[in-house]
């Protein structure tokens, strides 16, 4: 248990993508930059890839013949909303830039870490089956990371008139 362990964190840790260290990013009106004046991410908050970041192709949504599985470059942004596309990504393989929507390309860090907890997963799963340990098979198998829900309290029937009289009263 504790090797397999061993190997995931080995795994996560030096396929990871080193990160720059850079200062805070600063708010300007709803868009986000950072402080080189790249922009991060737009005032709806979703997560933009930022510039020079290494992303692998995960899909070619509008059929472009995109190398998938091969890694690229995000060279800029394509601010247009008249357009589909979000990026303009390097794919030094076939030497070219295209123009890719967000949902075809992941950054590489992310899908590292995604497969070391599926490896890390099948490896307990596998270590669960060995050792006949039904407790930890079923935690695995029903996911262990979901919270259960508790259910809402009822509150007293004194405190319900309370509440009621209240937003009458207001």
């Amino acid at each position: 248990m504790a090797f397999l362990h061993m190997i995931v964190i080995y795994l996560y840790h030096n396929l990871k993508v080193e990160r720059r260290h850079l200062p805070a990013a600063r708010q300007v009106g709803a868009d986000t930059f950072d402080t080189e004046g790249d922009f991060m991410r737009t005032g709806g908050g979703s997560a933009m890839i930022r510039l020079g970041q290494k992303v692998i192709v995960t899909g070619d949504k509008f059929e472009q013949g995109l190398p998938i599985g091969e890694h690229g470059y995000i060279i800029a942004y394509d601010r247009n909303p008249d357009n589909a596309f979000d990026y303009v990504v390097r794919i030094p393989s076939i030497n070219k830039n295209v123009f890719v929507p967000k949902d075809d390309v992941e950054l590489e860090e992310t899908l590292m870490k995604q497969e070391a907890d599926r490896i890390e997963r099948e490896a307990l799963i596998d270590f669960a089956l060995a050792t006949r340990n039904e407790a930890l098979f079923k935690r695995l198998m029903n996911g262990e990371g979901e919270e259960q829900e508790k259910p809402k309290e009822t509150p007293s029937t004194s405190e319900f008139i309370k509440q009621v009289n209240l937003r009458a009263w207001i």
